[in-house]
């Protein structure tokens, strides 16, 4: 699209806290021109145009197309990709349409040409982190893949995760060869390596090694960025439906949105590959790759449980405590969780993690979880932890309740009946025993407490006030 002449405007004002930066020389920039310059992990658009400076985001707001790259035609700043038009100066669109490109304060100094910017964002957490997190913890150690535009979000999570030594990535040069790097991993190992690539054709490329791994019956997971979700299905550029066309080669083939579970998504792919030895698949639109993770949005503990990453022994107890700790715990191929299964016995979690003390001494981080009523049938043990310098750490859900019987009693349309419980501050109760015992009555209490008593070189207790319909 073009117009004869963008609208003149004033250059937007900085605000008290934005920083100066130096982006070119007074004269590095001929007249016409736009360029590329990059501030921190910022990229922006910078053009000279009628004598004046303009400094614009960097991505066209419709599918991220480099407008330093663009050029300047009949006084627009001409997106390379797509043909939009905007002000080089302001980055408003042509009249009647309200798609601008956010713009920043320029001033011209003996120097050089500056940039009013804010402050880059706090990091959070993002889906891709949590998807990330979760395939690490399900053993995931290796991901074949090209990283490209449609999938720079979840390359960025991995970027991390492998600078924590979780991860390793080997880029290649085709994603076919990602796919049968991690088809022969799988048939080698028995476990599970991914492969990676974009949306449209690099995913498509993927395409051969999952169907070798299929014959062979070894375990792969195929990773696909995909096009944002505002354009999808409107044969947008490298809008390819890849679910459809994994549906031949992958058991399991699942677009992570929005609102998804997205460590269950993760969870369940891995599991596809793992237990079924079949190939399993994740098409992750850029859009949500980058999305904060509604545990970090919320404020909410992330839900790794302190510092607990890879061979720990965890002892589960029954009742809703069990079902929350299945639900939002995410488990490393090396850590071992040990329940009263198919007998369902309330109060094992403490006595068994004193097994595991006995089996594995402090080799190895010994951890325990139960409810108030599953500690109430045991609680005196702790004192036989203190005795022997048991280093264990003991969770205990304190809503005041047999939570599961008041469920219970409720969906069955009973009166709610002599579930109550009178307990002790069982932190104190630890103390008085001779444990570390930390209570915690706030959400913004929980991390710290979990790492001191994690950190705790002898028996400790955490004692977490809930909500008794909740937990």
């Amino acid at each position: 699209m073009s117009a004869d002449r963008p609208p003149t405007a004033a250059p937007p004002t900085a605000e008290p806290e934005n920083t100066w930066h130096r982006l070119v020389d007074p004269d590095q920039l001929d007249e016409g021109r736009v360029t590329t310059v990059s501030v921190g992990t910022r990229s922006f658009a910078v053009s000279r145009f009628e004598g004046r400076y303009g400094c614009l985001d960097n991505a066209c707001p419709h599918q991220g197309g480099p407008l330093g790259e663009g050029s300047i035609e009949n006084g627009w700043l001409r997106c390379p990709w797509h043909g939009y038009d905007y002000s080089p100066i302001d980055g408003r669109p042509p009249e009647g349409l309200d798609d601008a490109v956010a713009s920043f304060a320029v001033e011209v100094r003996d120097d050089g040409v500056y940039v009013a910017l804010p402050p880059e964002p706090q990091p959070v957490r993002t889906v891709s982190d949590v998807v990330v997190e979760t395939l690490v913890n399900w053993g995931v150690t290796h991901v074949f893949g090209m990283v490209g535009h449609s999938n720079l979000g979840f390359a960025d999570a991995m970027r991390k995760a492998e600078a924590r030594g979780d991860l390793t990535f080997v880029g290649i040069r085709h994603e076919g060869a990602a796919a049968f790097a991690a088809s022969a991993y799988g048939k080698l190992t028995g476990s599970v390596a991914a492969c990676f690539g974009i949306a449209g054709p690099g995913s498509t490329n993927l395409l051969t090694g999952p169907y070798d791994a299929l014959e062979d019956r070894a375990p792969v997971l195929a990773i696909s960025g995909q096009v944002p979700s505002a354009v999808r299905g409107r044969g947008a550029f490298q809008d390819t439906d890849l679910e459809a066309a994994f549906a031949g080669v992958a058991r399991f083939s699942e677009t992570v949105l929005p609102d998804s579970n997205h460590a269950e998504l993760a969870s369940l792919a891995m599991k596809t590959a793992l237990v079924d030895h079949h190939v399993a698949h994740l098409i992750l639109p850029d859009e949500v790759q980058h999305r904060p993770a509604p545990d970090a949005a919320a404020g909410r503990p992330t839900g790794r449980m302190g510092s607990i990453a890879a061979d720990a022994v965890i002892a589960v107890d029954v009742g809703n405590n069990t079902y929350s700790f299945g639900r939002y715990f995410e488990a490393s191929g090396h850590q071992d969780v040990v329940m009263s299964g198919y007998l369902g016995s309330i109060g094992f979690a403490l006595p068994a993690a004193m097994g595991a003390w006995a089996a594995f001494g402090n080799r190895r981080q010994i951890v325990s979880i139960s409810g108030d009523g599953g500690l109430g049938q045991y609680a005196m043990e702790l004192t036989t932890a203190v005795k022997y310098g048991m280093n264990i750490t003991h969770v205990v859900l304190d809503n005041q309740e047999l939570g599961k019987i008041s469920k219970e009693q409720r969906a069955a349309h009973w009166d709610v009946w002599q579930t109550g419980l009178h307990n002790p501050d069982f932190a104190a109760f630890a103390r008085l025993c001779g444990a570390h015992g930390i209570r915690v009555a706030r959400a913004d209490q929980l991390d710290a407490a979990l790492a001191e008593a994690l950190a705790h070189p002898g028996p400790a207790l955490v004692d977490i006030v809930t909500d008794a319909l909740l937990v």
